[in-house]
């Protein structure tokens, strides 16, 4: 009875947050040092958080995900891309090498887990998961995509540019830098044609209704995916960031839903 209890308590203590580490980078992209956070878990697969448009590990969705994951026991990494937050580092921003930059990132942070893993992304993060899950099939085992950002040429051109998202977007990086980042995005670019995007593990795209690139863009996306087993939801309350409490409630839902599929339901 004893050692029933004690093992009873060992089970129930919560788990300390993970500490702040810092991963070295040295190739063609440049020296750099990113800060990220590790939760560890006992799942068979680990989740992998990659942010939107300068978004960080601090954000709103990423701490959510980390309380879920504390709850469900999975493991989960998320990061500073270079030039964020505690990745911002003193060099200054190379516009013209930023998106390929930041793909590099994710595919290093990537190396750092261990077994399968869900993606999960937002924004222009969907374009970086989607190349990861391209390049490592073996290893992600689902895609959750909110609100992706795939195509950041079509999306620019199907975006008001009166939009809070343009403005917010012109203000912070400035017109020119803008074109250096499409520049170097046009070659990240996933583009869709007449045959499907050999991703194949089960994907969840999320959608906010009142998000300000239309939700054709999201729809068009789920339509050219090969998998068998994907979903598109349309939420009403959701802006592009897909944060408010229903948002983060049906986040909290799909990926319960994954985990009974991928592995082993609490």
């Amino acid at each position: 009875t004893y050692l029933c209890i004690v093992f009873l308590q060992i089970m129930e203590t919560p788990k300390e947050e993970p500490e702040m580490q810092s991963h070295t980078i040295e190739n063609c992209y440049g020296s750099r040092k990113l800060a990220y956070m590790m939760l560890s878990g006992r799942r068979e697969h680990g989740i992998f958080y990659i942010p939107g448009f300068m978004g960080d590990m601090t954000d709103k969705k990423p701490e959510f995900l980390n309380k879920f994951c504390k709850e469900h026991d999975f493991s989960f990494l998320r990061y500073d891309p270079t030039y964020v937050a505690k990745s911002a580092g003193s060099d200054p921003i190379e516009y013209k090498l930023i998106i390929s930059t930041w793909i590099d990132d994710a595919l290093e942070m990537f190396n750092l887990t261990r077994g399968s893993q869900i993606i999960v992304s937002h924004s222009l993060g969907g374009l970086i998961a989607l190349h990861l899950a391209l390049k490592h099939p073996e290893r992600v085992t689902a895609l959750m995509l909110l609100g992706p950002v795939y195509n950041l040429h079509e999306a620019v051109t199907t975006t008001p540019t009166d939009s809070k998202l343009m403005e917010g977007a012109s203000q912070h990086i400035g017109y020119f830098n803008i074109l250096k980042l499409l520049r170097d995005a046009k070659q990240h670019n996933i583009q869709l044609g007449s045959s499907l995007i050999n991703i194949n593990c089960r994907v969840t795209i999320i959608h906010g209704e009142k998000d300000e690139i239309p939700y054709e863009f999201s729809e068009k996306l789920f339509k050219a995916l090969a998998s068998t087993e994907k979903t598109l939801t349309l939420i009403e309350s959701g802006s592009h960031f897909l944060e408010d409490d229903y948002c983060l409630e049906a986040i909290k839902v799909a990926l319960l839903d994954l985990a009974q599929i991928h592995g082993k339901s609490s």
